[in-house]
């Protein structure tokens, strides 16, 4: 609009006179102004949108960008001792706490993802998880799970798929259920995400355990009484499942 220096009125860009007052407008001054003020308002949007952009990037890349974890090998003699140590905790043998390594931990784990890909029933869908790394601190567990995103068929285009990691920290925790996973945090790829980050963890793992419906009760039941870095010792209930 173009402001008459006489009445004040703003004119609309195109006259020559004041349709108020039919003063003539000074287009000259009015129009420099306008057009440096303007000129400043466009920068500063296009500055505002350079950065979101820049933003919107920079978290998309550090997402895509995935965890290295540990490569956890699957050995006979490992799995047949930590698979004894399980046994005798679901059928109530065992008189004293139970201490598991973090490497047992690891191959129970990692054999649980084995076992439910090779289901007949298994569907990969658009997220698979195929590994996975826990790590066993004195109050807390990390665990990152190395998982597959997508693919999406849109003929006669195919996006993806993306490998991606996802890292929550939580604790152990006894609630009226029994024993559950209270996530704390998690973050995907590089990309922390405080609290959206721990409801995903939470609905990744309880995804992960749906279809072992006799694991998610022994789970349950499980008392942890210490945990210490890289061991965590656990209480069975004497109750066969």
């Amino acid at each position: 609009m173009i402001r008459c220096a006489q009445c004040g009125f703003d004119n609309v860009p195109g006259h020559l006179y004041c349709t108020k007052c039919k003063t003539r407008l000074n287009l000259e001054q009015i129009s420099k102004e306008s057009f440096f003020n303007s000129g400043k308002h466009d920068n500063y949007r296009l500055q505002i949108l350079q950065f979101i952009l820049l933003v919107i990037i920079v978290c998309f890349a550090l997402a895509l960008w995935p965890v290295q974890i540990d490569a956890i090998k699957i050995s006979g003699t490992e799995f047949g001792k930590a698979r004894n140590k399980m046994t005798q905790l679901q059928k109530g043998e065992a008189a004293s706490p139970v201490n598991f390594s973090e490497e047992e931990v690891n191959i129970l784990f990692n054999h649980l993802l084995q076992e439910n890909r090779r289901r007949p029933d298994f569907k990969a869908g658009y997220v698979s998880i195929y590994a996975s790394q826990v790590i066993i601190n004195p109050k807390t567990l990390t665990i990152y799970l190395n998982y597959q995103l997508g693919p999406w068929v849109l003929n006669p285009v195919t996006i993806g798929p993306f490998w991606l990691t996802y890292k929550v920290t939580g604790r152990p925790e006894m609630g009226t259920d029994g024993l559950r996973f209270a996530a704390l945090n998690g973050t995907i790829g590089h990309l922390p995400l405080p609290f959206l980050g721990s409801n995903l963890g939470k609905m990744r793992l309880k995804n992960l355990f749906i279809p072992f419906k006799n694991a998610r009760v022994f789970l349950g039941r499980l008392e942890v009484t210490e945990m210490q870095k890289g061991s965590i010792t656990v209480f069975g209930a004497k109750k066969k499942y």
